[in-house]
């Protein structure tokens, strides 16, 4: 740790603005419309993988369009039979292709009366978490400022202290080597 004034300014403004932005990140992060945001780009990420590892990309997927148009018929006729040998002994993929299935459609499906009461209510009754957050920083910021403001004195006090110190002593090294130098002078005792 340094004992420069200047340098301890410095650190604790340097963390204040830290500690600033820590505080507005974090309320960023807990603002309900940005959650409901975070987890639908995160759902629709997840379909839209799902849905190009089902399908394919749409270049392959145009590929093997042409390639499959003539078997369309048969393979329609042979789907249900193929999921259900695919499935059998197997629940978790059957739920999981029902959980996509219902993952793609709720998502082509407009956010319902309730859905946005819901997400309302949720903003509204978080709004004064986030407003105490915001205050929780600036009262910790503020509750540093002074220690620090007093960390700063006492370090400038005890700089000049040791400067003093240094000083006197330089004086009387000093005034000894001027004695010495006059003792040993000739015609002395």
């Amino acid at each position: 740790m340094t004992s420069d004034p200047d340098q301890i300014r410095a650190d604790i403004e340097r963390t204040r603005y830290e500690l600033s932005r820590d505080v507005d990140e974090l309320g960023d992060r807990v603002r309900p419309g940005n959650v409901a945001r975070r987890q639908t780009d995160r759902a629709k990420a997840k379909v839209t993988s799902l849905r190009q590892r089902v399908m394919g990309s749409a270049h392959s997927g145009s590929e093997s369009v042409r390639g499959a148009a003539g078997s369309v018929g048969e393979s329609v006729s042979h789907a249900p039979q193929a999921v259900r040998e695919q499935t059998q002994g197997n629940p978790l993929a059957a739920g999981l292709v029902a959980f996509g299935v219902g993952m793609v459609a709720a998502s082509l499906l407009p956010a319902t009366q309730k859905e946005v009461q819901a997400a309302s209510k949720v903003k509204e009754a978080s709004q004064p978490l986030v407003q105490d957050l915001k205050e929780a920083g600036s009262t910790v910021a503020e509750d540093l400022r002074e220690p620090a403001k007093e960390h700063a004195q006492a370090l400038r006090e005890s700089a000049g202290e040791a400067g003093r110190d240094v000083a006197d002593h330089g004086k009387h090294a000093a005034q000894d080597v001027k004695e010495q130098a006059r003792g040993d002078q000739p015609g002395t005792l």
